[in-house]
C-alpha cells in the first residue's frame, strides 16, 4: 500500500515519534481490524471487548463504485447495524476510538476513467464525506491495489494516488486521509526497483506495503530479506527519499504521526514521521509458515501482520493469537497485528462470526497483542 499525507482526529495517549512510529507500541493494544458488516447483529460482544488501551478501529468492507461513490459490500447490511451504531458503541468504552472506513480501488484504467475529471473527484469527495457523516466516521483508508504489473496499470499508480490525494484535500473536518496502496504479488523485486517510478511517487506517499496472497507467494518474497536484494531496495527507496523501515499496520503508522486535544475534536497538529517499508503477511499464511521464513530484520521490522485463517476455514482460536504473539515477541518487533475481517467468516455463518469475538476477547486481554 502506499500512503499520502495523512491526518487523523487525535486520539489522547498516543505516543508521536518522528522516527521509529511504533517501537513504543510493545507489550500494548493499539487496535483491531474488523469487518463490523459480518459480525453477528447485536453490539453486545462489541461491548464487552477490553477498549481500555485500544486506539483505533479500522473498518474493512467499503468499496468505491464506477460513478466515484462510495458504497459498502455486503449482502447482510440490511440485517446488521449500522456502522454509527458499532461506532458509538465502541467509542463509549474509550473515548480516543477512531473509526476508519477501508475502502479498495483497483488501479485498472476503469478506475481511473471513473474518477478523472474535475465532476467525478468533486462527487467522490462529497460521497465521502456523507459517508463518514451518516456512518460516524473519523477518517477514511483508501487502498490502491496494484493486481497487474503492466505499463498501464503502473502508470495509473501514479495518476490514481494524485488524483485521489487531490480529491480527499476537500474533506477538511475529517483529520483522517489516507491512500494506501497495496501491491500484488506482482510487486517482485523488478517492479519494485526498476517499473515503479518510486522517486515520482515519493511527493504522493508515506509507506509501501507488500500483500502476498498465500504461503508459496511468501516463500517467493525472501528475496526481501536481509541481502543483496533488500539493500538494492534499500538504496532505491532512499534515493526516492522513503525510509526503509520495515513496520505493518496502518494504523500504528496513522496513530503515531499526529498529537492534539482528546474527545470529538477534530483539529490535530501534524507531526511528520518517516515513510516505511511496509510488509504485510497475509491470510494463508499461519503461524508456522511465518515462523520459519527469514524475512525481517528485526532492526527494522515494527511488528508483524497476520490473518489467523483463511476464507473462514481456520477459526480464531488462542492457539493462533498466543503463536502469532509470541512470533512478534521472538523477532523483538513492536507487536503482532490479527486481523479479524471477511476472510475468516465468509463460509462459517454466525458461529464462526461468533467465535472470532471470543477469540478477539480472550487474546487482546493484556497479552500485549496489535490486533
Amino acid at each position: 500500500m502506499i500512503s499520502t499525507a495523512t491526518t487523523t482526529k487525535p486520539a489522547a495517549g498516543t505516543v508521536t515519534s518522528a522516527v521509529t512510529p511504533v517501537a513504543v507500541v510493545r507489550g500494548r493494544v493499539l487496535a483491531i481490524h474488523i469487518d463490523p458488516l459480518r459480525l453477528p447483529t447485536s453490539n453486545a460482544p462489541l461491548a464487552t471487548l477490553p477498549m481500555a488501551d485500544v486506539t483505533h478501529v479500522i473498518y474493512a468492507g467499503g468499496m468505491l463504485s464506477a460513478n466515484g461513490e462510495l458504497d459498502v459490500v455486503s449482502t447482510a447490511a440490511r440485517d446488521l447495524p449500522t456502522l454509527a451504531d458499532k461506532s458509538g458503541t465502541l467509542r463509549r468504552r474509550n473515548p480516543n476510538f477512531l473509526a476508519i472506513l477501508s475502502i479498495p480501488i483497483d488501479s485498472s484504467p476503469e478506475w481511473v476513467r471513473a474518477i478523472d475529471t474535475p465532476e467525478e473527484r468533486a462527487r467522490f469527495a462529497s460521497s465521502a464525506m456523507l459517508w463518514l457523516t451518516r456512518n460516524n466516521m473519523d477518517g477514511l483508508d483508501l487502498s490502491l491495489h496494484l493486481e497487474k504489473a503492466t505499463p498501464e496499470h503502473l502508470a495509473n499508480v501514479t495518476i490514481l494516488a494524485t488524483i485521489l490525494r487531490d480529491a480527499l484535500a476537500a474533506l477538511t473536518n475529517w483529520q483522517v486521509r489516507r491512500l494506501p496502496m497495496q501491491l500484488s504479488m506482482t510487486a517482485t523485486e523488478d517492479v519494485l526497483l526498476n517499473k515503479l517510478n518510486l522517486i515520482k511517487l515519493a511527493p504522493l506517499i508515506d509507506g509501501l506495503y507488500i500483500r502476498p496472497n498465500d504461503v508459496s507467494q511468501v516463500k517467493q518474497l525472501t528475496h526481501l530479506a536481509p541481502g543483496a536484494s533488500a539493500a538494492r531496495l534499500a538504496a532505491a527507496l532512499t534515493k526516492a527519499s522513503l525510509s526503509t523501515s520495515l513496520a505493518t499496520a496502518t494504523v500504528p503508522l496513522l496513530a503515531a504521526k499526529f498529537s492534539g486535544a482528546s474527545g470529538s475534536a477534530m483539529v490535530g497538529t501534524p507531526t511528520p514521521a518517516p515513510p516505511a517499508l511496509v510488509y504485510l503477511t497475509d491470510a494463508a499464511c499461519n503461524p508456522r509458515a511465518i515462523g520459519g521464513l527469514p524475512i525481517y530484520d528485526t532492526r527494522e521490522v515494527a511488528g508483524i501482520m497476520y490473518h489467523p485463517g483463511s476464507k473462514g476455514k481456520e477459526w480464531v482460536s488462542m492457539e493462533t493469537v498466543e503463536s502469532a504473539r509470541a512470533k512478534a515477541e521472538m523477532r523483538g518487533v513492536g507487536g503482532c497485528i490479527v486481523w479479524f475481517g471477511e476472510q475468516l467468516v465468509i463460509e462459517g455463518g454466525e458461529r464462526g462470526e461468533v467465535e472470532i469475538l471470543e477469540a478477539v476477547r480472550g487474546g487482546l486481554k493484556g497479552n500485549g497483542l496489535v490486533a
